[in-house]
């Protein structure tokens, strides 16, 4: 979408064609070794958390304690990949907008803008999973409650038609 409204126009010649098509997409992908960091320490975080958990309730008595707990390190890490996945949005954005040629500073320009706007940030990519999960609510109800639990074909034609 990017691409088609800052790149040239296309044109029936090869040449022309080609430098119309996809001329940011390889600008993008010098945003990948940034985003495998920055995976890579979300990975290193979620590891340590659960660390950190079976320390503080290995061999407790405390199973719900650890159980919400869990589910609290489940929900940080979904809000920190909403929050990466923003800032990396933004920086192809800023890209392709100003022209850079640097990824680095449009990283960095995404992540203050990101920082700066949390709230309404965190609404709105909330808001966008939801209703990209959305779609699974009805087969999660017919699959739980209609289905018995040995209704393997059945389970599947139901996964096919909401899928389509």
């Amino acid at each position: 979408m990017i691409d088609s409204l800052k790149g040239p126009q296309r044109s029936p010649f090869l040449p022309r064609f080609l430098g119309g098509c996809g001329r940011l997409a390889l600008r993008f992908l010098r945003l990948l070794p940034y985003l495998a960091v920055a995976l890579l320490a979300l990975y290193w975080i979620g590891r340590g958390i659960d660390r950190l958990i079976v320390a503080v309730f290995d061999q407790s008595a405390h199973e719900v304690a650890a159980f919400w707990t869990m589910r609290g390190k489940q929900a940080l890490m979904l809000v920190l990949l909403l929050l990466l996945a923003a800032i990396f949005d933004l920086a192809r954005i800023l890209t392709a907008l100003e022209d850079r040629a640097h990824m680095i500073g449009a990283l960095l320009t995404s992540s203050g803008f990101v920082a700066r706007h949390l709230g309404p940030i965190l609404v709105l990519c909330a808001a966008l999973l939801l209703l990209g999960l959305l779609p699974f609510v009805p087969y999660l109800l017919l699959a739980q409650g209609v289905l018995p639990a040995s209704a393997i074909a059945s389970l599947f034609v139901l996964q096919q038609i909401v899928m389509l």
